[in-house]
């Protein structure tokens, strides 16, 4: 069991009457590091110092099972005391998701409220006529899917990820109580669940190395998503015009809402058996490297018949150092037989535990890729071809570890 209990340090230090909204304590920290970057939005691109140390010295070193990332929202205001949400990036292995969905943390809900009387709920905030909704229908929308938030990129390695989101106007002693008995009460479950959650994510490594041994029988990955919903429930939330920002609502009411928890798919794109990689992209296996993905070098020439994308539409910009949203590359794929790599370029074969991760970082049309957050801008041209090469037959050319 590894903790830490303040994972930016530069932004807790930074005390003064910050947030004034919040219950208490008088003084807080900011949200930013001490680089002004979002530590919740830099799990992919680790620009940040923390993240580097992360992905070092937890994820290199212990490859955890199971990850719990600890907030404090303020957000709409409703009747729960904490919200949460599991990994929710949609090419999270499906055994592992309705594990970490369905059975641990709705056990959690349930043991918190028959063993502790706390009332929490899957985290959200309140929209009306969002996505072709009726202007009167209320909903209750998650935050995004994307790998770049801590407990999503659990689930880029197929790993469980849990966020805890305790409430800004519940009083700050009320928070610590809750947050302790939901931290507890989640690390109690996955004790008690412990050889089914090492079997699940063993079988979704298992499965992964699989799918780039024998990518003929692999599913076709997202890299497109939108949210989904589960239907409408009941849900608690502030009577309008009671209560005040800094404090706990006066006054609660019950509401129907659709509950906008998920994401589905809208675009995929085939899972190969390897990428192949210019020796210039350094910046891109760097990066690789860092998040554990193996890494190989060609010691001599490669020919084979490979699929190129096609840049086709660049939107957006590049990333902004807090939390901005990075480019969104619209193209296709064209087959481009006998394709010429010379020695001294990468691979990266999928037949890895982190082959999705790989697949994370090298398909250009995933919305955190190494196009998408700004690492191969050079290289990124309309009507021209992305670098990165991918091939569904096993490459035997003579290859070294990149250590």
């Amino acid at each position: 069991l590894l903790t830490t209990p303040i994972y930016n340090i530069d932004g807790n230090e930074k005390f003064g009457q910050n947030r004034r909204g919040q219950n208490g304590p008088e003084l807080v920290g900011v949200r930013s590091n001490g680089q002004n970057l979002d530590l919740n939005r830099d799990a992919v691109k680790a620009e940040s110092n923390e993240m580097k140390a992360v992905l070092k010295h937890v994820y290199t070193q212990w490859n955890p099972d199971a990850l719990i990332d600890l907030h404090t929202t303020n957000g709409s205001r409703h009747g729960y005391k904490l919200t949460y949400a599991p990994a929710q990036y949609p090419n999270l292995d499906k055994d592992v998701e309705k594990f970490n969905r369905d059975k641990l943390l709705v056990t959690v809900r349930r043991r918190l409220k028959q063993e502790h009387d706390i009332e929490v709920f899957d985290y959200g905030n309140t929209s009306r006529g969002r996505g072709g909704e009726p202007p009167q229908q209320q909903s209750w929308r998650t935050f995004g899917c994307e790998p770049r938030y801590v407990s999503n990129y659990a689930g880029a390695r197929n790993r469980i990820g849990v966020l805890s989101e305790t409430v800004s106007y519940v009083p700050f002693e009320k928070r610590v109580h809750v947050c302790y008995h939901f931290t507890r009460t989640v690390l109690d479950e996955i004790r008690r669940n412990a050889a089914e959650v090492v079997r699940l994510t063993r079988q979704a490594d298992a499965r992964v190395i699989d799918w780039g041994l024998h990518p003929e029988k692999a599913p076709a990955l997202g890299v497109r998503f939108e949210m989904d919903n589960r239907g409408a429930e009941d849900l608690l939330l502030e009577k309008p015009g009671a209560g005040g920002r800094s404090q706990e609502p006066a006054e609660l009411v019950t509401v129907k809402a659709i509950i906008w928890d998920r994401f589905k798919t809208t675009k995929t794109s085939r899972f190969p058996a390897a990428y192949l990689i210019p020796a210039d992209l350094t910046a891109t296996v760097d990066l690789l490297k860092l998040h554990g993905v193996v890494v190989e070098k060609l010691l001599a020439d490669f020919q084979g018949d490979t699929e190129a994308f096609v840049v086709e539409e660049i939107g957006g910009g590049g990333r902004g150092s807090f939390s901005g949203g990075g480019k969104t590359v619209n193209g296709k794929f064209e087959k481009s037989p006998s394709t010429k790599m010379p020695a001294g370029s990468f691979l990266v074969r999928t037949a890895q535990p982190l082959g999705i991760l790989a697949f994370t970082l090298l398909e250009p049309e995933n919305p955190d890729s190494a196009a998408s957050i700004g690492l191969v801008d050079e290289f990124l041209k309309v009507n021209e071809r992305y670098p990165v090469y991918k091939c569904y037959n096993q490459i035997n050319t003579p290859t070294e570890r990149v250590q």
